[in-house]
C-alpha cells in the first residue's frame, strides 16, 4: 500500500469509525458522540468545507465530480 492509500484509508476510517458513528441515548433520541467543534465564527465554514473534501476523496461520500456526470 502506497503511502497515498494509506492515508486515504486513515481519513475514510476517521469519519466511518468515528465521526459518522451514531448511538441512542436511554431515551431513543439519536446523536453523534464524538464530534468536531469550532468556537470562531470565521473557521466554521472553512472547516465544513475541508471536512465535506475530506469524505469526497476519501471515498466516504460521492465527488461532485462524479454527480454531475
Amino acid at each position: 500500500m502506497t503511502e497515498a492509500e494509506e492515508l486515504k484509508a486513515l481519513v475514510k476510517s476517521f469519519f466511518e469509525d468515528y465521526l459518522n458513528v451514531t448511538e441512542a441515548s436511554d431515551n431513543g433520541r439519536i446523536f453523534n458522540p464524538i464530534h468536531i467543534s469550532c468556537v470562531r465564527a470565521m473557521k466554521i465554514e472553512p472547516l465544513s468545507n475541508l471536512l465535506n473534501r475530506m469524505k469526497e476523496l476519501s471515498g466516504v461520500i460521492e465527488c461532485k465530480n462524479e454527480r454531475s456526470k
